[in-house]
């Protein structure tokens, strides 16, 4: 029970740095990553670390859904 509570708060913890980028860029994090994964957008410092980020939230979910 511990471990979901954790992820969960991690998830929490991402999600306000992602808002960050969505506000700023007028995109959704899952629609920005398309586009990054596809080339459609450039390596960009801040799109690096913006697609790192989303891939964290990912795997928190991911070990979320395992957890529970």
């Amino acid at each position: 029970m511990n471990e979901i509570k954790k992820l969960k708060s991690e998830i929490a913890q991402i999600q306000i740095d992602l808002n960050k980028y969505e506000q700023q860029f007028n995109l959704s994090s899952s629609k920005f990553y398309e586009q990054f994964e596809s080339g459609q957008v450039g390596d960009d410092k801040d799109f690096v670390l913006w697609s790192r980020i989303y891939e964290m939230r990912m795997n928190c979910r991911h070990k979320l859904q395992e957890s529970m």
